[in-house]
């Protein structure tokens, strides 16, 4: 600025001799002309040449000018481009400038603040702290660094570091100071933060139930908490900040590496001392018997060593826990014994067992569960009491019922049950399922038992059949007795007189109550012949000599000879029997009970609808399904359809139904040591009549 401010004045003082000399030219140069003396040759290039140099001070001056500005101008720019708060200040303490992070900072301008001090700007107690700084700095110039605290425009008092510096005057004397504030909360906020977890990880480990210790990154002692000093007897105050394997002293009575010291070696390499040893990423899980000792017995531990890590990722220590699980192997050892003796005896029982968890989840099985309900052992391994179920119903003679009863019961809790389950190969078994609780009410899950019963139960249904058959039969032996004798004589006449009177009468009205009467005869004398064969069917379990029929060739054969349509209501009859399937029965009870079957569902069938004929062969028997699409029934009466005179409908005066028809069907299966049953999703869907023929 000094020298910009020199060569201003000496090119003015320039101009000004060269202006003074011009005009004493001008004023001169007619007596120069006349005298022709080279006096002004001499003048005029002295002038130009005083012009010439003030035009090249004039230039370089502003040169100068522009230099200064543009280094001002630069020295702002890097001050207002600095994130940090940056001021100056000249010896009194009076704000000399500000760059733009400050006035940021502070929210004021700088034309508020400059020429002001601390006193001026800021609180007493700040302005007091600053003052007394300046006045260290202007007393010691050079650098001062000190933490504090600076009011942001927000209002708040965040930490700060001052960090200032004096600059000096052209004489070499202190003219003032510049000072850098950098905010440090974040970091005090962090350092407290990062104390404050130090102080909460020393807790945690100090009041973990498990013994726990900590070693630095030479192998002292830095943590031994309450639970490692009840497990050894050793006070922190002994151990801690000791090294060389000092804590291996309470377990071993040696100085000698354990589980913490082998975080970084290979498991396998250490089977002999610690047959149990597990890694899993950097952890080491150990279970070992540590020796007896004079003051102790000995102990079994489960322990777990890992390294520690700071936040860069370098390894500054290690930490291992321990719990003594003496107790638990005892108590180990003799559930084994007890295990071992509930497996004997679950493989040597003569039921079938299954056991599952609160979740269904298979927890248990034997031998016997698998023959009974021939199980693979990858639906076994699965564990699923779901895949299992599906399996089970897939044997099931009735699935859906076999599925209704099991969701039931596992619906409440609480309840013991026990019913039986018929499986499609023929096989009766006597299911029985408890729930498992402890003392306390928890439940655990469930147990099943599961009892072939099929010898049993044959015998019993043998039993129970011949018995009712010999009732069965003495009743309609008497019934068809007394009805023989009421009846046909009073038929015979009725037989025939009732043509002959038909011929001889006109009136229509006469002839419609005629043809009346004579189809009542009719249904009396149907209804006496059904009794009839009833009645032989019941007097004997075969009726006739057993062949081994094919039974698609059957159907089809009686389709053939009956017709596979029923011209009354034009019901159509579909045989879906794929052939080669045998069946060993009485020809023409067989014939009888499709004649039935069929009859009873062509009545019972709309205009125009299908019956189908289908079977399915199982392991020693045939399960054969009619199926219409008529009325069908109440599932609340599907048992009672197969009683003698029973009629779905008691409104309907149907005189040609005498309601024995489904009742010689189940006499007709019964003699063949089959069973049958009837299916029905209710009144208007249909009515499904399924029956067992035996194979052998």
């Amino acid at each position: 600025m000094r020298t910009t401010t020199k060569l201003i004045i000496a090119n003015g003082m320039l101009a000004l001799a060269s202006a003074g000399a011009l005009a004493l030219l001008l004023d001169s140069r007619e007596p120069l002309r006349q005298a022709g003396s080279p006096v002004a040759v001499l003048l005029a290039a002295l002038i130009c040449g005083m012009l010439a140099i003030n035009l090249l001070l004039l230039r370089k001056t502003r040169g100068f000018e522009n230099a200064e500005t543009n280094s001002l101008r630069l020295l702002r720019t890097l001050m207002d481009t600095i994130p940090c708060p940056i001021y100056y200040k000249d010896v009194d303490g009076r704000y000399l400038g500000f760059n733009k992070a400050y006035e940021s900072f502070v929210g004021l301008a700088q034309e508020r603040m400059i020429g002001r001090t601390s006193r001026d700007l800021w609180p007493k107690d700040l302005a007091e702290t600053y003052e007394q700084q300046d006045r260290a700095l202007r007393e010691h110039p050079g650098t001062q660094i000190y933490e504090g605290a600076f009011l942001y425009a927000d209002g708040n008092r965040r930490d700060v570091i001052f960090h200032k510096s004096t600059f000096l005057s052209e004489h070499g004397s202190v003219a003032g100071s510049v000072g850098v504030i950098f905010d440090i909360t974040e970091r005090k906020a962090a350092e407290q933060e990062i104390k404050n977890s130090n102080q909460r990880l020393h807790d945690i480990i100090e009041f973990l139930p498990d013994a726990t210790f900590v070693v630095d990154g030479q192998g002292r002692v830095i943590a031994w908490n309450n639970s490692i000093e009840e497990m050894t007897g050793v006070k922190k105050e002994e151990i801690v900040g000791q090294g060389d394997f000092a804590y291996a002293l309470p377990f071993y009575g040696a100085r000698r590496p354990i589980l913490i010291d082998l975080i970084d070696e290979d498991p396998d390499t250490l089977i002999a001392d610690y047959p149990f040893l597990k890694r899993e990423g950097r952890n080491l899980f150990t279970q070992t018997l540590i020796p007896a000792t004079p003051e102790r017995a000995s102990r079994y531990i489960w322990g777990t060593a890992a390294p520690l890590f700071d936040n860069c990722g370098n390894r500054v220590g290690a930490i291992e826990s321990m719990r003594d699980i003496t107790d638990y192997k005892r108590v180990e050892d003799e559930l084994r014994v007890t295990n071992l003796l509930q497996s004997t005896q679950l493989e040597c029982s003569i039921d079938g067992i299954l056991a599952v968890d609160a979740q269904a989840r298979i927890v248990s099985y034997n031998r016997r569960f698998k023959e009974i309900f021939q199980v693979s052992q990858s639906v076994l391994d699965a564990g699923s009491d779901d895949a299992m179920l599906r399996h089970a119903m897939e044997q099931a003679e009735r699935p859906g019922e076999f599925l209704q009863a099991v969701q039931r019961i596992y619906r409440q809790r609480h309840d013991t049950s026990r019913d039986e389950l018929r499986l499609k190969g023929g096989a009766v078994i006597d299911r029985y399922s408890a729930p498992m609780f402890d003392a306390d009410g928890r439940y655990y899950g469930r147990v099943w038992y599961f009892r072939d019963v099929s010898e049993q139960k044959r015998a019993e249904e043998v039993r129970l059949r011949l018995e009712a058959q010999r009732h069965h039969s003495q009743m309609m032996e008497s019934f068809i007795t007394q009805l023989g004798h009421d009846l046909r004589t009073p038929l015979t006449p009725l037989f025939a007189l009732i043509p002959l009177i038909r011929k001889k009468v006109v009136d229509p009205d006469l002839v419609m109550m005629i043809d009346i009467c004579s189809q009542s005869v009719v249904t009396v004398r149907e209804l006496t012949e059904k009794a009839l064969k009833l009645v032989s069917l019941s007097a004997s379990t075969a009726g006739g000599v057993l062949q081994q029929v094919d039974l698609a060739e059957e159907v089809a054969g009686y389709l053939v000879e009956n017709g596979a349509h029923f011209d009354g209501n034009g019901v159509y009859c579909e045989n879906g029997i794929e052939p080669g399937i045998a069946v060993l029965v009485v020809p023409d009870q067989l014939k009888e009970l499709f004649n039935n079957l069929l009859s009873n569902a062509a009545r019972h069938s709309h205009q125009g609808g299908v019956i189908s004929i289908r079977a399915e062969r199982g392991q020693d028997k045939v399960t054969v399904a009619v199926q219409d699409q008529g009325v069908g029934v109440d599932p609340t009466v599907l048992e009672q359809i197969f009683d003698e005179f029973f009629k779905v409908d008691e409104s309907r005066h149907d005189l040609g139904s005498p309601g024995l028809g489904l009742a010689i069907c189940r006499r007709i299966v019964a003699n063949h040591q089959g069973t049958i049953w009837a299916e029905s999703d209710g009144k208007g869907r249909g009515l499904t009549v399924r029956f067992t023929l035996p194979i052998q």
